[in-house]
């Protein structure tokens, strides 16, 4: 697993990111582009355990804002999947 921040050049903007080639979100970004709701900690943190329980692949990095110091991120293929888009 690697980190990254608004200073990595995978950096596409809050909570996304291209690694190797693909594409990663947080599950708060990948809400908020697809306008998902629940979008909040408590809902998030569930679902985020629950793929992280699937053993998908993962990295994490720094929010731009808000009170976490660092937070998952998902290859977006696994997040269409899990959210059905």
């Amino acid at each position: 697993m690697a980190h990254f921040d608004k200073n990595s050049n995978e950096y596409n903007g809050n909570g996304h990111y291209n690694v190797g080639g693909k594409e990663f979100m947080s599950i708060w970004t990948f809400k908020n582009k697809h306008k998902l709701t629940p979008n909040n900690n408590n809902v998030n943190g569930a679902e985020g355990q629950q793929l992280f329980d699937t053993k998908v692949e993962f990295h994490s990095c720094t929010p731009d804002f808000g009170g976490f110091a660092s937070v998952f991120i998902y290859p977006v293929t696994e997040l269409e999947n899990y959210y059905g888009i």
